[in-house]
């Protein structure tokens, strides 16, 4: 008996549930209209219910040490062999982890759910379409690695493909077809020509080698520039790099070792093998001042040639203060790569908490630049807040498995049907206020937000959620009350700014970190977060007619702004702040 056929991609136009069986909910990305009623299908899950964080947190550490303990050091014996350039692994650490540690997880994530499918299926027979598991990808870089593989059903497709040759039942029929599509150049997303131009030169202006200041978020250029020009002449004590230590958890299953050395061999970005990157084998660059500080943005996740020039320059002696520029930190149960990347580095400022977990780095909580601006541009609005009812969606990202305490999987719809039970609670009156704005998709590699909102409620009136941002900001300012139904960086523009707010999530969604927690507790007392949309809808009914009487009740303001202090901090003098902070480092 030859069996059904399980699917690693997406539905084909003939797709028939009896005799072929899709293996995850992203087997319909680009044609829900096919997937009817998602609940009927059993779709295995690499960890129950994503509740169980615990067993998330372990595994991110098991990875962390896997790649630190086994890969690294090979990579770093390669390129000495290859190049004859002798860098510390700190130096390969800082380089490759954006790349390899999110590769891992991703691999881990497939790896564990088809486990958990053939537990679910005991004794069933499949016949599995494998993409040549022989396949190398050629990514130019590791934002064409993110862009091109990480959310690429196809890449996903592949990786199963390697993963089952390890894992299948005998009774399993496995039949190999081509390379993969697309995987013989995979750039990253080129830009508009005008738009290129500019911010080439910029970066040009506010190269790492020279400006000790870039990406903060609220920072003008000019602004940057001061800031560059000071930490030119702020020293402290020179930075000797000293290997974390690795604690003694339980290593990763062999057979997913053998497939993990597998997948990273053929994933390797160019731009980590071809020399172009600044790793100095001579002499101390003369950008690198031993001792020196630099204050930067997100450039240690995915952008290669900063990461190696900050990597050489924390080497060679100098320190990095990372700063906050989202939401995620300080409040999700897990965040692997983020805490990792920056957390470790040598000062961290967050956006107002000092406390989150087993974080090792320096945390120094200060009122953000960027929300302290929008603040105050919330405030000289005239007719403060007479504007409409705006309301935010998250970006569903089902093929971006990162091990965040966040959906996955069919969680993105079931976080869906949230955000339709609310616009379904608040009635026909009140929709026809409402301007919904969805994060911007492709369907290729995102389910369906505005489309599927749109068809149930046409009423409603939709942004283009590929507008810019600052058109978002915009009608945020001008809002009277905004509708948040997810826990990350629009709550805290919104309650920064002082916009009357209600917000709802799941908590088995987006699970809220333990030394955060009683923050979060006193706003849903507060009624300003709720645990479900129709609860939510209740709220804006009862307040919509009036949300500022509403708002500044005291035990209101008093929860929200104890939150904002902690989790999105801002003051007019936080230049001053900045300053003061920054000078006592040593």
């Amino acid at each position: 008996m030859s069996g059904r056929r399980l699917l690693f991609n997406r539905i084909g136009e003939r797709f028939d549930p009896q005799l072929e069986h899709p293996f995850y909910v992203e087997c319909f990305l680009g044609r829900e209209e096919r997937l009817g009623d998602w609940r009927r299908w059993r779709f295995s899950e690499p960890y129950r219910g994503y509740t169980d964080f615990a067993a998330m947190e372990r595994d991110w550490r098991r990875l962390r040490d896997f790649a630190y303990r086994q890969v690294v050091p090979r990579f770093q014996e390669r390129v000495r062999e290859a190049r004859g350039i002798e860098r510390g692994p700190e130096y390969w650490k800082t380089l490759l982890n954006g790349w390899l540690l999110t590769l891992l997880a991703i691999a881990w994530s497939r790896y564990r759910q088809l486990e958990q499918f053939i537990e679910d299926h005991p004794g069933e027979c499949f016949r599995v379409e494998l993409i040549d598991p022989e396949t190398r990808w050629h990514f130019s870089d590791t934002q064409a690695f993110m862009r091109r593989a990480a959310v690429n059903v196809d890449f996903h497709h592949w990786l199963l493909s390697l993963i089952a040759e390890e894992l299948a039942p005998a009774e399993w029929v496995l039949e190999r077809r081509g390379a993969a599509p697309g995987a013989e150049r995979c750039d990253a997303q080129p830009r508009g020509g005008a738009r290129q131009r500019v911010r080439a030169l910029v970066e040009r202006v506010l190269d790492l080698r020279w400006s000790r200041c870039r990406g903060v978020y609220g920072l003008n250029l000019p602004e940057q520039v001061a800031a560059s020009l000071l930490l030119w002449f702020k020293r402290g004590v020179v930075n000797v790099q000293a290997a974390p230590s690795l604690d003694p958890v339980e290593v990763l299953p062999e057979r997913f070792v053998a497939v993990a050395e597998r997948v990273v061999e053929r994933c390797i970005p160019d731009s980590l093998l071809d020399g172009h990157l600044p790793v100095a084998a001579g002499r101390t660059p003369w950008w690198v001042r031993p001792g020196a500080f630099r204050l930067i943005g997100p450039y240690l996740f995915f952008d290669d040639r900063a990461k190696a020039t900050l990597a050489l320059a924390r080497e060679l002696g100098e320190k990095i203060i990372c700063t906050q520029h989202g939401g995620y930190p300080g409040r999700l149960c897990s965040l692997g790569l983020p805490r990792e990347v920056e957390l470790r580095q040598d000062y961290y400022l967050s956006w107002g908490w000092d406390r989150y977990g087993d974080a090792a780095g320096r945390i120094v909580p200060l009122p953000t630049p960027h929300l302290s601006g929008l603040k105050r541009a919330r405030r000289r609005r005239a007719g403060r807040g007479g504007g409409g009812i705006v309301m935010i969606g998250a970006h569903m990202e089902p093929l971006l498995l990162r091990l965040f305490s966040m959906p996955y999987g069919s969680q993105w719809l079931e976080y869906r049907e949230e955000k339709m039970g609310f616009l379904r609670g608040v009635g026909a009156a009140l929709r026809g206020e409402l301007i919904y704005r969805p994060f911007v998709a492709d369907t290729t590699t995102s389910f369906r937000d505005a489309e599927h909102v749109r068809e149930a409620f046409p009423e409603l009136r939709i942004v283009d959620g590929s507008a810019r941002a600052a058109a978002l900001i915009d009608q945020m300012l001008e809002a009277r009350l905004i509708v948040v139904d997810h826990p990350i960086s629009a709550l805290n523009i919104a309650l920064a700014m002082e916009v009357p707010t209600i917000a709802f999530w799941r908590d088995e969604h987006w699970c809220i970190h333990q030394d955060a927690r009683p923050w979060f507790d006193e706003l849903a007392r507060a009624g300003i977060r709720h645990s479900s949309g129709e609860s939510a809808a209740a709220q804006l009914l009862a307040v919509a007619d009036d949300p500022r009487r509403w708002w500044d009740g005291d035990a209101v303001r008093r929860a929200r702004e104890a939150w904002c202090e902690r989790f999105a901090r801002t003051s007019d003098g936080w230049r001053g702040e900045w300053f003061r902070a920054v000078r006592s480092f040593e």
